[in-house]
């Protein structure tokens, strides 16, 4: 028993603070996301596309490179292809000048900066531009292909920070003070996330794993060292007497013996997060997105499509137009500023709204050696494809394959594209770390209010119990 007292104790030095970190960003985390340039923000900050004089084509279709995707949006006055290759590599094709972009200059940057304060934050002036490799919000692999970044700082009252590629001039990354601040408390805390620290991934991750399981262990600890001071009391056991601690200790020991058990659940489920030793790691739905596509990406019918006069009208009314194979066929989607998206007519280019005959071929083109269990429309969210901080497309198509997996594709019927592919192990990881980090496994726990005020009280009585332990392990350190 005396061994358990000590490493208790001496755990709750090493480890108790990093609880009470967790606990408290988990608070925040509740209201405050990392602070990310999502789709939809990116799109409304697009200018409508605009055709005159254009195009100059002939040089598109002379690149020899295996494409997967590419899209059509405003570089400034530019109308300009974003081609994407199976490799993913990032290509820019001007229409107008009929030139490859592969550099954007300081200068050329600071222009495209300056229209798009014009356009959205009047009267904001540019206060810095720097090139900079990464700061704490462009750490990701996402924005390998566009570094260095060029980094504005404007003078309106959020203090925004954005950043342009300088490898095709997009618009990567948006961020304000309060996005940053709420930022540093809640998610870089929550995920030990420190730009030197997630920089080199490997220790990163280590150390994330080594503190769950520090925290793991000092919970255990403290669970038998709790209810063995209890059982130790016998027949004098009473409300007041279940402990035979006074001042902090005593609150610390009621704390531990109420909200131990939910801490122990959310710091191994927070272990599970980080997949150890592959533990829950999913597969990806390349196979199965090159199935849908049906064929290599058509370079030449993209070209006779931007040549097209009637294209160029009716794309004029979008931001942008994204062009994927899909059955074998070019397949465009035209996106307004709003978000909307809608997809285009192969020769008329209008609205029109994806064939049932062309989703049922997709979902058997999925995984063509097993049988379709079933297969549905969905207008509203499931156990597995659900909004979280971020909106889902919807109505979606659910197909579930008769598979060893029990696989589900989530595809959009829109694009057609996969959304969502969810196999055992995505299964896995949304009910042991999903559902048990943030207790929504139901569906009303999910979207109701009173998830939010029962998380609160919960959290906040871990907040209490780590604090006290903080405190307690503070004060020893004193001595």
């Amino acid at each position: 028993m005396r061994i358990l007292f000590l490493l208790h104790r001496y755990l709750g030095i090493a480890g108790s603070l990093v609880l009470l970190l967790w606990s408290l960003s988990g608070i925040v985390m509740m209201y405050k996301q990392y602070p990310q340039l999502s789709d939809i923000d990116q799109i409304q900050l697009l200018e409508n596309l605009a055709f005159q004089d254009c195009c100059e084509l002939k040089y598109l279709t002379f690149l020899a490179r295996d494409f997967s995707a590419a899209s059509v949006e405003m570089l400034g006055d530019t109308p300009l292809v974003r081609l994407q290759t199976t490799d993913n590599e990032l290509l820019s094709y001007a229409l107008r000048s009929g030139v490859f972009i592969n550099a954007i200059s300081e200068q050329r940057a600071y222009v495209l900066a300056n229209k798009l304060l014009n356009d959205h934050l009047a009267g904001a002036k540019i206060l810095q531009l720097q090139s900079i490799h990464s700061d704490q919000w462009t750490i990701d692999s996402q924005y390998h292909p566009h570094r260095p970044l060029y980094k504005f700082t404007i003078d309106d009252a959020s203090r925004t920070e954005f950043y342009l590629s300088s490898y095709n001039g997009e618009l990567v990354q948006l961020t304000t003070k309060p996005q940053r601040m709420w930022g540093y408390l809640g998610p870089v805390v929550h995920w030990v996330f420190p730009r030197f620290l997630r920089e080199n991934s490997n220790l990163w991750r280590n150390l994330v794993i080594f503190l769950s399981v520090l925290g793991i262990f000092l919970t255990v600890t403290g669970l038998m060292v709790g209810w063995k001071q209890v059982k130790s009391r016998g027949s004098q056991i009473t409300l007041s007497r279940w402990s035979p601690y006074q001042g902090v200790h005593f609150f610390h020991h009621y704390l531990g013996l109420i909200f131990g058990l939910l801490t122990l659940v959310w710091v191994s489920s927070g272990l599970l997060s980080m997949n150890p030793q592959g533990l829950l790691i999913a597969s990806d739905s390349k196979v199965e997105s090159l199935r849908l596509q049906g064929r290599d990406f058509d370079i030449e019918a993209l070209a006779l499509v931007l040549a097209d006069a009637d294209f160029q009208r009716v794309a004029e009314q979008y931001v942008r137009v994204d062009f994927s194979m899909l059955d074998g066929q070019l397949s465009m989607v035209g996106i307004s500023d709003d978000g909307s998206r809608y997809s285009l007519h192969r020769r008329s280019y209008r609205p029109v709204a994806v064939a049932d005959d062309l989703l049922n071929r997709l979902a058997e083109q999925l995984q063509p050696e097993f049988a379709i269990a079933s297969r549905q429309l969905l207008l509203a969210a499931d156990n597995y494809y659900y909004a979280q901080h971020q909106s889902v497309e919807f109505p979606v198509y659910r197909v579930i394959i008769d598979d060893p997996q029990g696989s589900r594709y989530y595809l959009s019927p829109v694009s057609g594209q996969i959304k969502l592919k969810v196999d055992s192990s995505t299964r896995w990881y949304r009910w042991l770390f999903y559902a048990v980090h943030r207790m929504d496994f139901i569906p009303l726990a999910r979207f109701s209010s009173v998830r939010e005020y029962f998380m609160i009280v919960l959290l906040v009585g871990v907040v209490m119990l780590c604090g006290t332990g903080t405190w307690l392990a503070v004060r020893r350190l004193l001595r």
